[in-house]
């Protein structure tokens, strides 16, 4: 991904990576070490989409006193792998699927599936409709997203 930065600039695009504290590289050192409890943070489940959101906003806010109004914020894509391939595709529209997700974490499989791990997770938040879509995403490109069973096939 750091290569493509460089490249999708030169075409005149905008690459902004955003970060996110609940699961990243500077979460999962903490882990390790101890720090904190948890390999990532549940609530990143709805903080992730969030910040697509909030990132996209601040640059609508932003696009004429820095970049003389050349952004084009009614077409946005988004790239995202592994949980960032869920964040995408929850910015993109997809919502949770409770029962998918129950059914999937009752009948854990006996072999080790980390992302099935992570997904099952998800079921100690609030069960409630969350609607993460940004209109202003009109395509995604996802990477071996964690979607499986949180997403589901109505996703």
């Amino acid at each position: 991904m750091a290569q493509s930065r460089p490249h999708l600039a030169s075409h005149g695009y905008l690459v902004a990576v955003p970060q996110h504290p609940g699961s990243d590289s500077i979460w999962l050192e903490k882990f390790l070490t101890g720090l904190v409890k948890d390999v990532f943070d549940v609530n990143d489940f709805i903080n992730r989409p969030l910040d697509i959101t909030f990132v996209l906003d601040e640059l609508e806010r932003r696009n004429a006193s820095l970049f003389d109004n050349r952004l084009n914020l009614d077409s946005v894509g988004l790239f995202g792998h592994s949980f960032g391939g869920y964040t995408a595709l929850a910015v993109a529209g997809a919502t949770i699927d409770w029962d998918n997700l129950q059914a999937s974490c009752d009948r854990f499989p006996r072999q080790p599936n980390v992302s099935l791990l992570l997904q099952c997770r998800a079921l100690q938040l609030p069960r409630q409709n969350y609607q993460f879509q940004d209109e202003r995403v009109k395509v995604i490109i996802v990477s071996n997203p964690v979607n499986g069973s949180i997403l589901g096939k109505k996703a």
